[in-house]
């Protein structure tokens, strides 16, 4: 939906009766598809860098998986120091 306003210079607006003529026009042609110059989609992004994040996805991957035993440790360290 385009959210652009359309001032017809030609007419004048009617004071005593403000209601009439108000209307809310969506004009579907008027739509702007085009991408903003000089964006790209994050997908073409992340496929140009072509880096992985690869995590466990369970518990049981994590467990045997020495990054994630120390980022848990760590995770633990900063509850108990924070009492929280």
């Amino acid at each position: 939906m385009s959210r652009d306003i359309k001032f017809i210079e030609t007419e004048k607006w009617n004071f005593k009766d403000a209601s009439a003529g108000m209307e809310i026009v969506q004009d579907v042609d008027d739509i702007d598809e085009a991408p903003v110059r000089g964006t790209k989609l994050l997908t073409d992004i992340y496929q140009s860098c072509k880096v992985a994040v690869l995590e466990p996805a369970e518990f049981e991957e994590a467990k045997n998986d020495p990054k994630s035993i120390d980022a848990m440790n760590e995770e633990l360290r900063m509850i108990e120091k924070n009492q929280t």
